[in-house]
């Protein structure tokens, strides 16, 4: 019986523990991008409120590096080729869903399954990689999400 007690408070550690590791990178992530900014809560005597300087600005991201000699690399050229996007003989494979499905019902993989590098690159079709306009709203918009237990919930917004 004291062993399913330490055996339930060592997976509600690990549970707790995952959500402050969570918890942790999105508050570095914010951190970084300039979002968020700390301000300590503890003020010296001699101090006053002017005295506070805002953080630098984060730094200006080229939105379209040249990458030619990176596309030319053995290391695009692999990754290419596990995410799907090249066959191992080099050739561009079909880039259309409904080809990739009656290939895998023909068995033209060899099998009659998706390989692994077909399920990456069905997952990267359907996430997005962009920045897209889907709404347009008058008023800032919120999103949340709450922990696997229902005890926390994180909420955010937009900035402006």
């Amino acid at each position: 019986m004291g062993t399913s007690t330490s055996r339930g408070a060592d997976e509600r550690s690990d549970e707790s523990s995952d959500q402050d590791s969570d918890l942790g990178n999105i508050l570095q992530y914010l951190i970084r991008s300039g979002q968020v900014h700390i301000i300590s809560a503890e003020q010296d005597l001699d101090s006053d409120n002017d005295e506070f300087v805002a953080a630098a600005s984060p730094p200006r991201v080229v939105r379209k590096p040249n990458t030619k000699i990176l596309d030319r690399s053995e290391v695009s050229l692999l990754t290419r080729q596990a995410c799907g996007l090249m066959e191992q003989d080099g050739h561009d494979q079909p880039t259309s869903l409904s080809a990739m499905i009656s290939a895998r019902e023909r068995g033209m993989n060899g099998k009659c399954r998706f390989s692994r590098a077909d399920c990456c690159k069905i997952s990267n079709f359907y996430l997005p990689d962009g920045v897209e306009m889907v709404e347009n709203y008058r008023s800032k918009a919120f999103c949340g999400s709450y922990s696997k237990d229902g005890n926390l919930f994180l909420s955010a917004c937009q900035g402006k």
